[in-house]
């Protein structure tokens, strides 16, 4: 399995590059945004120390709540996060500190390939305990380079937990986008043909 890596992240992990004979990963469907409902009500603005970091202005007391949360994470020995939604920059800059890399925006279909490649159960809620439980590992996780483009290439830790990725490359947004349309129906056309061998999807 393949995810994008923007350029800045790149040369950060490039310091602390991961490929151990098994990666411990931790997948959190919850938004770590610090803007949840789940931190809307009764939270003051104030200053605060991050930890591993320089002084920083935090948003909110949520943030803080989040850091918590982050130690614990930390404590269990996670080398890898990866969130479905967004992470907040403050907690970017500690799991940075921290020596833990991190993928965010995965979005729900990446994001579920990435629970099945790993055998890790989702953290719905930040409120939810982290244990070893809530972790799954990984074979290796390499950093390649594609057209300039960085990605994390993930490995499961078994044999039958493969994803093959295909990575599309365009000179324009637009045509990227139409590559990318096509191909989701040549492969919804396979799996029809995989799944209902009488009838061929498009076929009429």
């Amino acid at each position: 399995m393949v995810t994008s890596l923007s350029k800045w992240r790149a040369r950060r992990a490039e310091q602390r590059h991961v490929n151990n004979s098994s990666v411990t990963v931790l997948t959190v469907r919850a938004s770590l945004a610090a803007d949840a409902q789940d931190f809307q009500s009764g939270l003051d603005l104030e200053v605060c120390e991050v930890v591993g970091g320089a002084s920083a202005l935090l948003e909110s007391a949520s943030v803080q709540h989040l850091l918590q949360w982050a130690r614990e994470v930390v404590s269990l020995g996670v080398s890898l996060v990866l969130c479905q939604r967004c992470i907040h920059p403050a907690l970017k800059e500690f799991f940075l500190d921290e020596g833990v890399l991190f993928v965010d925006r995965l979005g729900a279909e990446c994001f579920s390939l990435a629970c099945w490649l790993a055998d890790s159960h989702a953290v719905d809620r930040i409120q939810m305990a982290v244990g070893s439980h809530s972790v799954g590992r990984l074979s290796s996780i390499e950093h390649v380079t594609v057209n300039d483009q960085g990605f994390w290439h993930l490995s499961g830790a078994t044999s039958e937990a493969t994803i093959g990725t295909l990575v599309l490359v365009s000179p324009t947004q637009m045509d990227l986008a139409d590559l990318r349309d096509c191909c989701k129906c040549i492969w919804k056309m396979l799996d029809s043909c995989f799944s209902h061998t009488r009838v061929v999807y498009g076929g009429g």
